[in-house]
């Protein structure tokens, strides 16, 4: 994208409370917290029951509604499309839920650390 003349930053970007004590949380619920309990609901549960389908099915019912959660409206949320795909894909390969809760946090901290830029 750099080379088409375009920044991908705001593709990513996201908005840090203005408090310190503030920022801290938001990388502990959003860095730690919620992507295990996202992995836990769309992959552990919704993932895993549709898996009997096929993987095509359970990543599309698994990710779909991931996506719907995390958009935030107006553009194509390519990003959280492309980690639900990531996510379901390291679960299936790996066979355990922690994989894709190590692969979703260090996305999250380390997109969450690029907006203090």
């Amino acid at each position: 994208m750099r080379l088409a003349g375009s920044n991908p930053l705001p593709l990513i970007k996201t908005s840090l409370p203005s408090q310190p004590w503030s920022v801290i949380l938001f990388f502990a619920v959003g860095g730690l917290l919620a992507p295990i309990a996202e992995e836990v609901f769309f992959r552990g549960l919704i993932y895993g029951y549709m898996r009997r389908w096929g993987i095509i099915i359970a990543c599309l019912f698994s990710v779909t509604p991931f996506v719907l959660l995390h958009s935030t409206g107006g553009s194509l949320p390519i990003p959280q499309i492309a980690g639900g795909i990531i996510f379901a894909l390291a679960y299936e390969l790996e066979g355990s839920l922690l994989v894709p809760i190590i692969i979703h946090s260090s996305g999250n901290l380390a997109i969450f650390s690029l907006s203090l830029l």
